[in-house]
């Protein structure tokens, strides 16, 4: 079995996965992360792989150019506040 490879990102301590996007604090861990890990990075929150776009022309590209290539799956939404997808 292949493992799917994907962005860099934050790894989880506990078992949750990343829980800063839980706390009051989670505009603050995004920058971080931004600037750690660059434009696209991943992070794993309970069972779900989220994905962020910090540029928008990535974003222009997922949503609008090239949205047949993604998978558009009732599990996987765009989050309001960070236009990351869960999935």
């Amino acid at each position: 079995m292949s493992s799917l490879r994907r962005p860099p990102g934050p790894r989880g301590r506990t078992l949750l996965g990343v829980t800063p996007l839980t706390s009051g604090n989670s505009l603050r861990s995004l920058t971080e992360w931004s600037e750690t890990y660059g434009d696209i990075y991943h992070c794993r929150f309970l069972r779900y792989h989220v994905y962020f776009l910090n540029r928008p022309e990535y974003i222009e590209q997922m949503l609008v150019a090239q949205n047949s290539k993604f998978i558009k799956d009732a599990r996987c939404r765009p989050t309001a506040s960070s236009l990351a997808m869960v999935c």
